[in-house]
């Protein structure tokens, strides 16, 4: 298994929870509407291939390609949690390190770690008690 490689300027999200088709559609549209926001872009793969996938199985899949600095996964947290707390994933600097990141927040991380104009570390720290990156930085 290989990951799909999105096209420039986007970012990768995986889905890795199939239980409810219903939650991933709600959660699509939520991100839709801030995606728009930002301008940004997002390569959504819903494949069962990468279902139950972990942040460790990303890296391993992501080693050798040079350019995948980051990708995101939706789990069942994500799609059962009202602020849809994406896994952020660094497949780059500190491979493995990971923190969560709010639906309302996600494009906002994915612009600012594409400019560089915040490290993946940077935003890891600024995350909640949690673990969850609701925006303030």
């Amino acid at each position: 298994m290989t990951l799909p490689i999105p096209p420039d300027a986007q970012g990768l999200l995986l889905r890795i929870d199939f239980a409810d088709d219903a939650a991933w559609d709600m959660f699509r549209k939520t991100l839709q509407r801030h995606l728009d926001d930002y301008r940004a872009s997002m390569l959504f793969v819903s494949d069962r291939a990468y279902e139950g996938l972990t942040p460790g199985g990303l890296i391993r899949l992501a080693d050798g390609d040079e350019d995948l600095a980051f990708a995101f996964l939706a789990d069942d947290e994500t799609l059962n949690d009202p602020e849809y707390p994406v896994i952020a994933v660094d497949l780059a600097d500190e491979p493995g390190r990971a923190f969560r990141v709010i639906a309302s927040e996600l494009f906002s991380v994915q612009t600012n770690l594409d400019l560089a104009t915040t490290d993946f570390a940077g935003f890891a720290r600024a995350a909640g008690r949690d673990g969850v990156y609701r925006g303030g930085m």
